[in-house]
């Protein structure tokens, strides 16, 4: 990558975190990259580039953090569980991603729901993939995959940021929730005969 771009991209994400998508001009952008509003204007139209340039970097990295945590021996419900946590975990460290959000409760703009919507649809996608994957292995029967992904998703969510902090619920309860409340509902016949 060109190093003006990519320091343009850093000094973005350094500001929007910091100031907000809203409260960040492409001036400040410029200064914080050390080069002329200018030579942004050569790389991005505008600054809504910015963000989705930013948002698509993102998500690859999101997507790398999960595969390093897929281990295809293990049962498809570690892995499902697995992935998950780290992508939660990825979106919960990220310091864009905090600030987007708190954005979002602030100000309302569509441009950062977009943005949020954006990364969760891929989190969702690749998650239907690792059921996509496992369906072709016959290891879990065939489902609606995208809606599978998007319940699971969904319903990490709500334990991990309603139900967990008032109930002390630990990473191997959550995985067994997993397995024993969803997964074992899509879990093939010969796949639980291997997994005993």
């Amino acid at each position: 990558m060109d190093a003006k771009r990519e320091a343009i991209l850093k000094a973005a994400e350094e500001t929007f975190s910091t100031f907000g998508y809203k409260g960040t001009s492409v001036d400040k952008i410029a200064k914080f990259a050390k080069v002329g509003k200018g030579t942004i204007y050569n790389y991005f139209e505008t600054k809504e580039d910015i963000l989705l340039e930013i948002i698509n970097v993102i998500i690859r990295e999101m997507k790398e953090k999960a595969d390093e945590v897929i281990q295809p021996e293990l049962p498809v419900f570690i892995n499902f569980h697995n992935a998950i946590s780290e992508i939660l975990n990825y979106r919960e460290v990220h310091a864009l991603l905090r600030t987007m959000a708190k954005e979002i409760d602030w100000t309302g703009s569509p441009l950062v729901a977009n943005a949020l919507k954006k990364i969760e649809t891929e989190a969702i996608q690749y998650l239907a993939s690792l059921l996509q994957q496992a369906i072709k292995a016959n290891k879990i029967e065939p489902c609606e995959t995208e809606l599978t992904a998007f319940l699971i998703f969904k319903l990490y969510i709500a334990v991990v940021t309603e139900w967990a902090p008032q109930h002390s619920l630990s990473d191997d309860q959550l995985a067994g929730i997993l397995e024993n409340s969803i997964m074992n509902g899509l879990i093939t016949e010969r796949q639980a005969e291997e997994n005993q």
